[in-house]
């Protein structure tokens, strides 16, 4: 189970924008940070962590890597009980010539995420996203087997917030949400 929640706060081929990098299902680790990534990490505090998810955390991972025009910064944020763990992914646009911008990006992501049924492989696992208003640009929620994601457009950036929580669908999306706002104040 422990494995599922990492894999189901954001490990799936199709988003290969959004995998974690320090989930175990990851088989490679990154050979050089980008330049121009950010330490998500920094971004939440313990007591931040404490107040939405209501446990202490742990430890942290940071990575961070390049790809397809865009640098993708993640941290994932251990707890006590592994599914209530958070993943926090920031995609933004890289530095030099190959740059691609994050709202091209998040339109294709988004495209794939409302598409078809009969296109979707993983549509068991994969609810049609929710749109969440008064975050960001924009924002939608998508239920996982395991607790869910939420996908926040702040100017030219994108967040990704997963979390495993246990519960019910209101409290995993109250949780994102309190912390998607902690990190597009301090974006």
């Amino acid at each position: 189970m422990c494995a599922s929640v990492l894999v189901e706060s954001g490990c799936s081929k199709r988003e290969s924008v959004q995998a974690p990098l320090s989930s175990p299902a990851a088989t490679a680790e990154p050979s050089e940070t980008p330049a121009d990534a950010i330490d998500v990490c920094a971004f939440l505090t313990p007591e931040e962590i404490q107040a939405t998810q209501g446990a202490s955390l742990k430890s942290t991972k940071k990575s961070a890597r390049s790809d397809a025009g865009l640098t993708i910064s993640q941290c994932y944020f251990a707890l006590p009980n592994i599914a209530d763990s958070i993943v926090v992914t920031v995609t933004q646009r890289s530095t030099g010539s190959n740059g691609r911008e994050p709202k091209q990006a998040w339109n294709d992501m988004l495209s794939r995420k409302k598409g078809d049924a009969a296109d979707r492989k993983d549509e068991q696992e994969m609810a049609k996203p929710e749109e969440i208003s008064g975050l960001g640009d924009a924002a939608f929620w998508v239920t996982r087997r395991f607790g869910g994601k939420l996908y926040v457009l702040k100017g030219d950036r994108y967040i990704t917030v997963g979390v495993g929580s246990a519960g019910d669908e209101a409290l995993k999306i109250k949780r994102s949400k309190a912390i998607a706002e902690i990190l597009l104040k301090k974006l």
